[in-house]
Formats: C-alpha cells, sequence, structure tokens
C-alpha cells in the first residue's frame, strides 16, 4: 500500500476544530494540547481562536508578540496588571487589535494619559469594567467625551447623505 501525504487547508482545520470545540474554550481542552505540541500548524490555527487575554506584569515585554501571535483579540483584562497602567494602555493603543471590552478594576490609579491614547485610537471598544478603582468617573469621561463626538460625526455623516 503506498502513503501519500495528505493536506488539508487551514480552513478544514479550523472546521475540525470547531466541531471539536463546540460546548468550550479550546485552550480548556486538556487532550488539544498534544496536538498543539506535535503540530506548528495546528497552534497557529488555534490562535485565531483567542479572543481574550489576561495581562501580567511579567507578560508587559511581550506584548507586541502576544498581540500578533493572538490577532483576533478583543477582551484585555488588565486586572491583574500592577506596573505603570498608562505606559500599557498607550502600548496597547499603538497594536492593530480591535478591542471591545477592556478590564481596568483593581487599578490604584487613574491612567489618564493611557486612556486619553486608547480613546484615541481604538474606537471599537463598547465595555469598560473598572471596579474596586479610586475614582471610576474620571475613567468613564474619557469615553462620554468620545461617544459625544463620535455621535455628532454619525449625525453630520446621516446629514450629508440625506443631501
Amino acid at each position: 500500500m503506498v502513503v501519500t501525504n495528505l493536506f488539508l487547508p487551514n480552513e478544514c482545520w479550523e472546521i475540525v476544530f470547531r466541531f471539536l470545540n463546540r460546548n468550550g474554550d479550546i485552550y480548556n481542552r486538556h487532550y488539544m494540547n498534544s496536538l498543539f505540541v506535535v503540530s506548528k500548524q495546528f497552534l497557529h490555527i488555534t490562535n485565531h481562536f483567542r479572543f481574550s487575554l489576561i495581562i501580567w506584569n511579567s507578560a508587559h515585554p511581550f506584548l507586541p508578540r502576544l498581540f500578533q501571535r493572538f490577532p483576533n483579540l478583543t477582551t484585555l483584562d488588565l486586572s491583574n496588571f500592577r506596573g505603570d497602567i498608562d505606559v500599557l494602555l498607550e502600548k496597547i493603543s499603538r497594536s492593530p487589535l480591535k478591542i471591545t471590552s477592556l478590564n481596568l478594576s483593581n487599578q490604584t490609579t487613574i491612567p489618564a494619559n493611557g486612556l486619553r491614547a486608547f480613546s484615541q485610537y481604538i474606537t471599537t471598544l463598547t465595555s469598560l469594567i473598572c471596579y474596586n478603582n479610586k475614582s471610576p468617573f474620571v475613567i468613564v469621561f474619557f469615553f462620554i467625551k468620545k461617544i459625544t463626538l463620535l455621535s455628532k460625526n454619525l449625525k453630520a455623516a446621516s446629514n450629508d447623505k440625506l443631501l
């Protein structure tokens, strides 16, 4: 019997992994981990399934590589980060990610500069979580200002279409 090389495109493997993962996060499936160790192709495919990331202090120097490895991240949890949160938010704001949810809970200071940079470049944010913070009203101020500007721009754009 002759064995030939069988090549399946990434899209087919993605369907297989989604089927195997139909009830939960693929990273919680221990039986899948051995596949990731054996095949770089499988690891690359499953990296696209990762949509959320918890950032700790030790991850800070590796953020550009993490953002490149997981291009579909939409949720970032910074509640356990204890470094300079302003610098971290500025670094995140320069990434190509389309963040929709950001958790800034348990921070000891208000990251005013970081939030300013973040709100300026990340326009996809729909959820901001900030409990156990000193002053959540200051945090929300940046985004209210951004939402007000966005609604004015949308209103102006819709008026232009009517003309």
